[in-house]
């Protein structure tokens, strides 16, 4: 049996070369090691078992390690861990997985679970209340394996695969803009306008990291707007990236279907949308921070868990264009409920 913590650390910043691996453009040694535990280390019937950072099953740039993981033909069992809360390891903010292979060479399948937030006082049990869901590694052309574990999950997956047309299929060189940050905690933040920022003299600068993509029209951008907004979003994000920062790849490839999204609804969504925006606004603080060279700055900031009710009426309009159960659109809009809402104590 093989268990093991690997190092994380990116292959640039070791100083021996490299040869014979496939997993070398991961850019990580715990590839590395994982590739030789399963094909050069690991007897035919052996068990292994290994933290590795979440990125492993959640990111694009890490396929060949998952190829290594098809190639092995075992079954694969992943359990995925937030690192806030709690985490797995105390001063080490990483997201991690536990990635058990089992003994029988009875073809590939991954057993995945959710992304799993958790408080300190659940670390004496946390592995008892594990639950698995068969993933199917091609759903959607996102890269990686959807952190699901339930079948709701995977029949609003099936809804959403089904719709039509991606969300990048619908973006302009330029129109009318949609504008984001990388950054998010528990909720993602999109705006026609972004937070306000001054400096120390009172002047308007702009954000820094801003993002934009742009939309044909005004309807489809304040629908886009509401929908990238929903939980629904965040909890497909959250299924399929490294819930690190927020990338075009998961917003492009999100199955909206807006050419065959009946006008209601999109009125529905511009609508929702508009009310969304105006109680961000009116929701917001100001906060002081020292920006080192910069200085002093002023600095807005939403606070969406306050509008957390209009989200859920965005939810709803978003149901009745994918056709969601009422189970299916209670899970969304109770996703990770109690971290979103509070139980956490850092910001949005």
């Amino acid at each position: 049996m093989i268990i093991g913590n690997p190092p994380y650390v990116p292959t640039k910043d070791i100083a021996y070369h490299l040869l014979g691996f496939t997993t070398i453009p991961c850019g990580d040694i715990y590839a590395l090691c994982v590739e030789r535990a399963l094909e050069s280390i690991i007897c035919k019937h052996g068990r292994f078992s290994m933290i590795i950072p979440i990125s492993s099953i959640s990111t694009a740039g890490y396929e060949p390690l998952r190829k290594v993981y098809e190639r092995s033909n075992r079954s694969f069992f992943s359990v995925n861990f937030a690192e806030r809360p709690a985490k797995l390891f105390e001063g080490v903010d990483k997201r991690l997985s536990i990635v058990t292979a089992s003994s029988k060479l009875d073809g590939f399948c991954i057993h995945n679970t959710k992304y799993r937030r958790w408080l300190d006082e659940e670390r004496s049990h946390l592995l008892n209340s594990i639950h698995y869901q068969v993933v199917n590694p091609a759903l959607f052309a996102i890269g990686g394996y959807a952190k699901i574990d339930s079948q709701s999950e995977v029949s609003i997956l099936d809804k959403l695969s089904s719709s039509g047309s991606l969300l990048q299929h619908f973006l302009v060189p330029k129109g009318f803009p949609v504008r984001f940050t990388r950054k998010l905690r528990y909720f993602i933040q999109f705006y026609v306008q972004p937070p306000a920022k001054y400096d120390s003299q009172g002047r308007s600068v702009p954000p820094s990291e801003l993002k934009q993509m742009d939309l044909a029209n005004e309807n489809e951008r304040d629908a886009v707007i509401g929908l990238l907004s929903s939980s629904l979003f965040f909890w497909f994000f959250t299924a399929f990236s490294d819930c690190r920062n927020v990338n075009r790849r998961e917003i492009n490839q999100f199955p909206i279907g807006l050419n065959h999204v009946d006008q209601d609804v999109i009125s529905d969504l511009a609508h929702l949308t508009s009310r969304l925006l105006e109680d961000l606004k009116a929701n917001a603080v100001f906060q002081i921070r020292n920006d080192g060279r910069a200085g002093l700055q002023r600095l807005e900031s939403f606070r969406p868990r306050q509008s957390k009710s209009i989200m859920d009426q965005i939810d709803h309009s978003l149901a009745r264009h994918y056709g969601f159960s009422d189970e299916e659109v209670d899970f969304i809009v109770n996703h990770d409920f109690k971290y979103r809402m509070g139980v956490d104590d850092h910001s949005d």
